[in-house]
């Protein structure tokens, strides 16, 4: 059976230190949910396991606010929000439940830490079928940047051509790339926590890419590689977009018994 990348999108007005009791109160509320029944209990894996089988978490701050795009130019003003992006992997049969943990994470979080938390989101994808399942969680560490774009219906086969047959192959050439992983909407729900916090179009695309560090971006070959004329033509056609860049926290397991991503590292 085909599984999900399911992801979890906790926002903050701006960072707050999160405790054990914070991860805990996550892993245990996706636990109880039937998303998390049909989930390989992380608390249970072992060494040398699957890292796919892992629920990962990134720290971002969100460098273009969820909004409609006009020739490709972010019109938020807003400034950046602090985010928490919790990956992992479900069955496909699951996909219908994707409302049923954002409601148990309201629920549970929205009232035990009102105050620190602005918006709690679920997102299920599907990946690109030339990308094995193995490969549908980030799980590497360092740097990921997030990219959600929603190209015009005109310009769909050349977004799509355009990150397969040049700007993949370019990124692959910068030192310090890892990986790079595509995939395509399949549902989402938003919960506002702070009152007035309003939801965004979810972008139909997602792009995922892991850096060893965050020196790419002075590189020449970056920036060769995100400023070609193909690039240019194909992002002045986005019509939603959003972006983060994200750094690896820990697997949620880990940060939930209070163990840092150093520890985690001796574990492993």
């Amino acid at each position: 059976m085909t599984n999900l990348l399911f992801i979890i999108l906790v926002t903050a007005p701006s960072h707050h230190p999160r405790d054990a009791d914070f991860w805990q109160c996550i892993l245990d509320i996706i636990h109880r949910s039937e998303i998390g029944q049909a989930h390989e209990t992380p608390t249970s894996v072992s060494r040398g396991d699957k890292p796919d089988r892992m629920m990962s978490v990134f720290s971002s701050s969100r460098t273009d606010t969820p909004t409609t795009l006009t020739a490709g130019k972010s019109q938020d003003d807003k400034g950046k929000e602090h985010v928490l992006g919790i990956f992992f992997e479900v069955p496909q049969s699951r996909e219908s439940n994707v409302g049923s943990v954002l409601e148990l994470l309201g629920q549970g979080l929205g009232g035990r830490y009102e105050g620190t938390i602005l918006s709690i989101e679920c997102r299920a994808y599907r990946s690109y079928p030339d990308q094995a399942a193995s490969e549908l969680v980030p799980v590497k560490g360092g740097t990921l940047i997030i990219n959600c774009m929603t190209p015009s219906q005109e310009s769909e086969e050349s977004f799509d051509r355009w990150y397969a047959e040049e700007h993949i192959p370019l990124l692959r050439a910068v030192p310090g790339w890892l990986s790079s992983r595509r995939y395509v909407l399949v549902s989402s729900r938003y919960a506002p926590i702070e009152v007035g916090k309003v939801a965004a179009i979810v972008p139909k695309y997602l792009a995922l890419h892991e850096w060893a560090h965050d020196q790419f971006f002075e590189t020449l070959e970056y920036k060769a590689a995100v400023n070609t004329p193909w690039r240019t033509e194909v992002i002045a056609a986005v019509k939603e977009k959003q972006r983060f860049v994200s750094k690896y926290v820990g697997r949620l397991e880990f940060l939930a018994s209070g163990q840092s991503s150093e520890q985690e590292k001796v574990d492993n």
